[in-house]
């Protein structure tokens, strides 16, 4: 896949296209806030079941394009239409989460998607509307990226941040890092403090917990140690963008 991380922001605006070229519009990644995985994609197959989305899987992903803001998938249309989908807007977490697939879908839909690699016959196609219902321990984890990036966010010693964006990295289809505004600690003129804040990235490993009753995403790191971070390269904007990382950290590139 890429060298660099992938802006979760990019690849949201980023043309989907399957191998016999129907386009997909990327809505949402949901992430399991317990391992910080890309868990399903939720895409929206132009033409079809309006109002519903379908889910992909990370593998699914053929090949990603940052240039060209383009991503191929190594799938067809007709694999799409029987993909599980879900309501568009739905939450994934509480009671009664019908809108998300059961667990043993992945394996029944990756043996379905490549079965010449496992040497099973290709399972019967899950209904792509009527999806059994998820037990709410399989879906309380489960958290849209949407609603990550609503959430406010607050530092060890109580400073108030602001999510700008998730990198990924699409080896794993992991969250790498936070991207976030970290404003100045005076409290001057509005307009001051707008433009001293400073972009700082996070990595998830900061992550202490999520609130998702006070909608807050705590971090186990200091507001002052973000603003003092030395400068150096972005590693998912484009050339020459800057932004403070903590000393002694090296996450301008992949491992």
């Amino acid at each position: 896949m890429s060298e660099r991380y992938l802006s979760a922001n990019r690849l949201l605006e980023s043309r989907f296209r399957t191998i016999d070229g129907a386009t997909v519009v990327l809505r949402d990644l949901i992430l399991d806030a317990a391992s910080w995985e890309v868990a399903f994609l939720a895409a929206e197959v132009e033409g079809w079941a309006p109002g519903r989305q379908v889910l992909l899987l990370p593998g699914d992903i053929a090949r990603v394009d940052e240039a060209a803001g383009a991503v191929a998938l190594a799938l067809d249309a007709p694999a799409l239409r029987v993909s599980p989908s879900l309501v568009a807007g739905s939450e994934l977490g509480g009671v009664g989460a019908d809108v998300a697939p059961p667990r043993r879908w992945r394996s029944r839909w990756a043996a379905g998607a490549e079965p010449e690699r496992r040497g099973d016959a290709r399972p019967p196609a899950p209904d792509p509307v009527e999806i059994p219902a998820m037990r709410t321990g399989d879906a309380a984890d489960m958290i849209r990226a949407e609603t990550l990036c609503s959430f406010g966010v607050e530092t060890a010693d109580g400073a108030t941040l602001r999510l700008l964006d998730l990198l990924l990295d699409d080896t794993t289809w992991t969250l790498a890092f936070l991207e976030l505004a970290v404003g100045p600690k005076s409290d001057g003129r509005i307009a001051e403090r707008v433009r001293q804040a400073t972009r700082c990235l996070v990595p998830r490993r900061d992550i202490d917990w999520v609130n998702r009753r006070g909608q807050t995403l705590h971090l186990a790191v200091w507001g002052d140690e973000l603003r003092s971070a030395p400068l150096g390269p972005h590693p998912a904007a484009e050339k020459g963008a800057q932004v403070r990382t903590l000393g002694g950290r090296s996450w301008h590139t992949k491992p």
